[in-house]
């Protein structure tokens, strides 16, 4: 369960070159909240979101770590703020937008999330000026969000872990992912959606390269994951050639290269969201060059009783769905 204990909200106008920070917190209401909470769910469930650690000596690390000791809310969200918009205010064609941080609980543990929104119908911010004190302010025209932050962070505090989702900009005519590195400066793996890639693919190759079916291959991967994340929420890329290839020793050492020269190491361990990759592997997609497109359950590729391929005198390929006791139309 998600709690929104701290947040605040920071401006960047880029067109204009300025930043306005907050010197205090938002108050969360309902519909603060509502926005809040679902923006942070989503940060949780990217797939796409990279795993990796901060560099102990970038100044992110140390203004984290300050923050930890002191409790500083506010100090450390414009020091963030600070670093942030020091790099992207310099890159080519970026839109105006406002850096939420927030100091959540999930399940009870401390993250750290940040999220840089672009300014948009639903969401805008609201610049109070009280003598020398400057509130800025939440105000969202829908009570449920739409739409993704453009970047994001979360930040786990116990053990220095974070999953970023971030654009690649041209600064000083250089592109360059600036919040990995250049703001934050850390070390990244692949993520979830990567990872699978990766593995499907090569698995792909490997088995053209033996001379067997590559689409088999593919289903065969997901089976195999499925089977590796019953009871955890890591998969390791390069065993998993193993499984998928259990009956060739020399197709499971060709996939295990293949895996260690596309930059995953041995006896590393991918953590992904068991639920949501489930969904994506229960079935497999194929489509002829005749435009013909099948949805299979991706167990079934493991099973001869239920669908084959075979290859026709003449080199083609022909797939059998066999016991089969009605069909439905679906428009």
């Amino acid at each position: 369960m998600i709690v929104v204990e701290k947040a605040i909200l920071h401006v960047f106008d880029t067109t204009n070159g300025t930043m306005i920070l907050s010197d205090e917190p938002l108050s969360i209401n309902e519909e603060v909240r509502v926005f809040l909470e679902g923006h942070i769910t989503k940060c949780f469930r990217k797939t796409s979101a990279k795993p990796g650690t901060l560099q102990e000596t970038s100044a992110f690390y140390k203004a984290v770590q300050t923050y930890v000791s002191n409790g500083d809310f506010i100090t450390f969200s414009q020091t963030t703020a600070n670093l942030w918009f020091r790099v992207l205010h310099q890159a080519e064609g970026m839109s105006p937008s406002d850096l939420l941080i927030c100091d959540i609980r999930n399940d009870d543990v401390q993250y750290l999330i940040f999220l840089r929104i672009n300014n948009r119908q639903t969401f805008v911010h609201k610049v109070n000026i009280n003598g020398k004190i400057v509130c800025n302010e939440l105000q969202t025209q829908a009570s449920v969000p739409t739409g993704s932050a453009e970047e994001s962070v979360v930040f786990r505090v116990k053990d220095n872990t974070l999953f970023i989702s971030q654009k690649k900009y041209m600064i000083d005519g250089n592109s360059m992912y600036a919040l990995a590195e250049a703001i934050l400066e850390c070390n990244l793996k692949p993520s979830q959606q990567e990872t699978m890639k990766a593995i499907q693919k090569t698995a792909e190759k490997v088995a053209e390269d033996f001379g067997t079916n590559p689409i088999q291959a593919a289903a065969t991967v997901k089976n195999a994951v499925a089977r590796e994340i019953e009871e955890k929420d890591s998969i390791d890329p390069i065993q998993l050639g193993k499984t998928v290839f259990s009956k060739s020793p020399a197709m499971q050492q060709a996939f295990q290269q293949k895996m260690q020269d596309s930059g995953f190491t041995r006896e590393e361990r991918v953590t992904v969201d068991r639920d949501n990759l489930m969904k994506k592997i229960e079935n497999h997609k194929i489509k002829t060059d005749t435009g013909i497109e099948l949805i299979i359950p991706a167990e079934y590729f493991e099973d001869t009783e239920f669908i084959e391929f075979n290859h026709a005198e003449d080199g083609s390929l022909f797939i059998t769905l066999k016991h089969i006791g009605s069909i439905v139309n679906r428009s």
